[in-house]
């Protein structure tokens, strides 16, 4: 399952065609991979980049400047299997943030690294970099209201749950500003037989709330599916406090649910017979 932001409702039509025509891509695309041996952490990498490597989503190329006039990026990935994970934060030259939060995971000792240092240990693992620039050179998206987050949750054939949340934050942020994509927890989660979970939206507010553990954590202990859950906390915990966002989750059934609190999210999902969905 897929989502695309917390924004996409004040979109033209014709924008909106062209987000899900991006989404069914990358859905399609990404159910082929296990097929050919990738795991649940690479189909969540490999969609995410798909995103990243479009203008209409605020993750990557369509990314949203700082108050200083440049781009930073975040993401992070989770597998439920051994809880590994890994982030990245206010990066500002690695091509797919999505890759260089998976490389955090599987190539090193820690969970997050920020700033330069992030782009230093992304490219000397031979991850892809390019100038700030490209981020927005391209940019095609017509406000910072009308663009999101991206994210993806997966449970691949060999029962691991998997997800990952990359995102350029909101615009106007203030530079070194860090919001919930990359706080494993809070934008990301996954946890075997539970639930895989990325969220988009007021990034303080599920940090704060630990929205995505929290999610889980209800269907860990009151049974609750992934659509009840999500909309415990999106709708009684975070929105009386101001916090508007959306929620995409597999749960322990394997269905995926989604909620949101904003105007629209974008969204779309593929079932165990190959059939996608998408809408916004």
């Amino acid at each position: 399952m897929i989502h695309g932001g917390a924004g996409s409702g004040d979109k033209r039509k014709e924008t909106q065609e062209k987000m899900l025509k991006v989404i069914r891509k990358a859905l399609v695309e990404g159910y082929d991979l296990p097929k050919h041996g990738a795991k649940g952490e690479d189909v969540v990498a490999e969609v995410i980049s798909i995103l990243e490597d479009s203008p209409l989503f605020n993750a990557g190329r369509g990314d949203n400047k700082n108050k200083a006039g440049f781009i930073e990026l975040d993401a992070s990935i989770m597998r439920g299997d051994d809880k590994n994970c890994g982030a990245v934060a206010a990066v500002k030259r690695v091509k797919n943030p999505i890759k260089a939060a998976q490389k955090v995971m599987n190539a090193s000792k820690h969970v997050m690294f920020a700033g330069d240092a992030a782009d230093v240990f992304a490219e000397k693992h031979g991850l892809e970099t390019v100038p700030n620039s490209y981020f927005y050179s391209s940019k095609a998206a017509p406000s910072v209201q009308d663009i999101g987050t991206v994210g993806a949750v997966v449970r691949d054939r060999c029962g691991t749950w998997s997800a990952g949340t990359s995102t350029g934050g909101y615009g106007t942020k203030a530079p070194g500003r860090i919001g919930d994509s990359p706080i494993i927890g809070a934008g990301t989660y996954a946890e075997n037989n539970l639930c895989a979970v990325s969220c988009t939206g007021h990034g303080e507010f599920f940090i704060c709330y630990a929205a995505a553990h929290s999610i889980c954590s209800l269907i860990k202990y009151k049974a609750m599916d992934g659509k009840a859950a999500a909309g415990e906390i999106l709708t009684e915990e975070l929105l009386p406090d101001g916090g508007k966002g959306s929620v995409i989750v597999i749960d322990n059934t394997g269905k995926g649910h989604f909620h949101f609190t904003t105007k629209a999210m974008s969204w779309g999902r593929i079932t165990e017979n190959g059939k996608p969905e998408v809408g916004i």
